[in-house]
């Protein structure tokens, strides 16, 4: 999975750890968002992944917690 915006490189990402979230969403399947209380979500066709471990490419394995940190200019809030 690649993450960023049109005016920034993309960073490349793995998936490692996500939980299926109950309920639908309006936003389109693949778009990764983060919420104002700091979580990280993925949109899919059919509901949405709560991603919980990520590793960022040639970097560690890292919680949701601590890419957000770091990264957070590249993922929008929703």
């Amino acid at each position: 999975t690649f993450i960023g915006s049109e005016d920034r490189i993309p960073v490349r990402m793995r998936v490692l750890k996500a939980i299926p979230q109950t309920g639908s969403s309006e936003i389109p399947a693949g778009t990764i968002f983060r919420t104002k209380n700091d979580q990280l979500y993925a949109s899919c066709s059919d509901g949405i992944l709560a991603i919980t471990q990520l590793q960022p490419e040639g970097k560690k394995v890292m919680s949701h917690h601590e890419f957000l940190r770091g990264y957070s200019h590249l993922v929008p809030e929703i």
